[in-house]
C-alpha cells in the first residue's frame, strides 16, 4: 500500500512539472503572437490605405464599359432630383471634358444619403446607360454612397449652345446671353435661344412640377447667364439649374 502511495505521489509531481513547463512555453508563445499581431494590424492598415487609393476619377469611370463596377470620388454639384434618388458629381476643381456623371441610388442607399453641394463623396456602383445618359447605379447590395469630406464646388464651364453634347454630359455648365422663346410646357421645361439661333431646353429636374411657370418665366425674358448640370433626358439635351440663383438676368 505504501509503495502504491509513493508511486501516485511521484506521478502527481510529474504532472505538476509538466503543467508548469507547458505554461512557460505558452507564455513565450504569447510574446510571438503579439509581434505577429502587430504585423497583421499594420497589413490591415496598409490595406485600408489601398482601399482609399483605389477610387478613380469621374473621367476615368466614364471610360469604363457598361456593367463595370467602379469606385469614384467626386464633388457633389447638384441637389437630389425631385424623386430623391439621383444627383450629379464631378471631378474636383476640374473643367476637363467628361468629368461629370449622374449617380442613381436604389431606395436603401437613397434613404441613407445626406450629401449636399460641395461635399466630397465616395461612390461604389455599376456603370449603366439609361436612355443614353451615363450613370453610376448604386444598388442596395454592393452599392454605396459615403460623404468623405468637403471640397470646393467646381466652377461652371462656360459653353456655347452648339457645343452641347457628350463631352459635357453630367458637368456643371453655363450658357450666356440667351432669350426665352417658349413658355414652360406641360413638362415644366422652357426653351432658350442664343445669338446664333441655337436652342436649348431649361428643365426642372431639381424642382417641383410647374416651378418655372410659378416663377413667372415666359417668352420674351432674357438671361445673361444660366448655370446648371447638362443632362440628357427623353432624347434631348437639357440644362438643369439647381436653384433660382442659377438664372441671372
Amino acid at each position: 500500500m505504501l509503495r502504491n502511495r509513493l508511486f501516485l505521489a511521484a506521478m502527481f509531481l510529474l504532472l505538476i512539472a509538466f503543467i508548469l513547463t507547458a505554461a512557460c512555453a505558452t507564455g513565450g508563445g504569447d510574446d510571438d503572437d503579439d509581434d505577429d499581431g502587430g504585423v497583421w494590424d499594420d497589413d490591415d492598415d496598409a490595406g485600408d490605405d489601398d482601399d482609399d487609393d483605389d477610387a478613380m476619377s469621374v473621367a476615368d469611370a466614364r471610360d469604363e464599359s457598361e456593367g463595370s463596377v467602379v469606385t469614384v470620388e467626386g464633388v457633389v454639384i447638384s441637389p437630389l432630383n425631385w424623386s430623391g434618388d439621383l444627383f450629379f458629381i464631378q471631378d474636383e476643381d476640374s473643367k476637363d471634358d467628361s468629368s461629370g456623371i449622374a449617380v442613381y441610388m436604389w431606395d436603401q442607399i437613397a434613404d441613407g444619403y445626406d450629401g449636399e453641394i460641395g461635399d466630397v463623396v465616395r461612390v461604389t456602383g455599376q456603370i449603366a446607360v439609361f436612355y443614353d445618359l451615363m450613370e453610376i447605379v448604386c444598388e442596395n447590395e454592393g452599392g454605396s454612397v459615403e460623404v468623405v469630406g468637403s471640397g470646393a464646388e467646381p466652377d461652371p464651364t462656360t459653353i456655347d449652345i452648339d457645343e452641347v453634347g457628350d463631352d459635357y454630359e453630367g458637368m456643371l455648365v453655363e450658357i450666356t446671353d440667351v432669350d426665352v422663346i417658349a413658355d414652360p410646357d406641360e413638362y415644366g421645361e422652357f426653351t432658350v435661344e442664343d445669338g446664333n439661333s441655337d436652342q436649348l431646353n431649361v428643365d426642372d429636374l431639381f424642382f417641383e412640377k410647374d416651378h418655372w411657370a410659378d416663377e413667372g418665366i415666359g417668352s420674351g425674358d432674357s438671361y445673361s447667364s444660366i448655370v446648371g448640370v447638362l443632362n440628357y433626358d427623353y432624347g434631348a439635351w437639357k440644362i438643369e439649374p439647381r436653384s433660382n440663383s442659377d438664372l441671372t438676368e
